[in-house]
């Protein structure tokens, strides 16, 4: 072999020897990445256990508010009354009741038809607690300075703040009620109404005459003159609850959240109840 030859297999050698050590170089460096990318999972998947069992083992703490007394809750009632009494528009009213952002577009539409009266408040009276629905209320005769009167509910909400029950204040409802029986309006309507059950002089005649088929009720809004002979069907399960809501109650009169109508080319006097929502002018509340 010649020098020449001897020369080029010995460079050949070489690169290769070197082309190994590289490779085993990056080998260990990959090994290396691997056994840190490990146990950096290993470290990360013990913080999120602990972070874990400590979210577990450490609920959120609520806290928790007092219930308020009678008389406090009284005393909150005549602030926030006489705040809404006092206030001159409908954003500075709708901050003194229950669920203002769901009530004021009801406010709005409600001020638009009805002047906002000009009272002042005397005095609350013949106040008493209720509790429907683990929701606390306080039930009270307004009286103002013109001897007027209505009957309000105020409600304490989440934070503890004795807030009105705007809806039961001015006895809201998706219809003007005059107009309703003006117009005989045959499409249905829900109403804020007190359903007075007629044991004597009841009224059976026209379309409907059948005391076995219907019961007779009186149906007045407090804020009108105006009133209608209800009919609801006796087999309905409004029916058979207003029963046993009359006798447990002990009244004849209740106050209820109504569905009513006007029949086609009916009475101007007799209107059908279609259901009955519930048994107090508080939404989804039954008192």
């Amino acid at each position: 072999m010649d020098r020449k030859e001897l020369r080029k297999q010995v460079t050949q050698s070489s690169h290769t020897e070197a082309e190994d050590d590289i490779r085993k170089a990056w080998q260990k460096f990959a090994a290396i990445i691997l056994v840190i990318f490990a146990i950096l999972m290993v470290i990360l998947s013990v913080v999120l256990i602990i972070r874990g069992t400590a979210e577990v083992d450490e609920p959120t703490v609520v806290q928790e508010i007092p219930p308020l007394s009678l008389g406090e809750f009284s005393l909150r009632a005549v602030e926030v009354t006489r705040a809404f009494l006092e206030a001159d528009t409908v954003l500075d009213k709708a901050n003194q009741v229950m669920e203002p952002r769901r009530v004021m577009p009801l406010m709005e539409d409600y001020y638009s038809k009805v002047p906002m009266e000009d009272k002042k408040l005397l005095e609350l009276s013949g106040e008493k607690f209720h509790v429907a629905e683990e929701r606390d209320f306080l039930l009270a005769d307004v009286i103002f300075e013109d001897n007027s009167r209505a009957s309000w509910v105020f409600e304490a909400n989440d934070e503890g703040k004795v807030k009105i029950q705007w809806e039961v204040a001015v006895g809201y409802s998706d219809k003007d009620w005059e107009r309703f029986i003006e117009t005989r309006d045959s499409e249905t309507g829900t109403f804020r109404v007190l359903m007075e059950f007629m044991v004597t002089n009841t009224y059976f005649n026209y379309d409907f005459e059948d005391s076995e088929t219907h019961s007779c009720f009186m149906i007045r809004h407090p804020l009108s003159d105006k009133f209608v002979y209800g009919y609801l069907e006796t087999v309905s399960d409004a029916h058979k609850t207003f029963n046993a809501v009359r006798i447990m109650s002990n009244l004849r009169s209740l106050p209820v959240i109504a569905k009513l109508r006007f029949l086609e080319n009916g009475q101007p006097d007799q209107v059908l109840i279609e259901d009955i929502e519930t048994f107090s002018w508080i939404s989804g509340i039954d008192m």
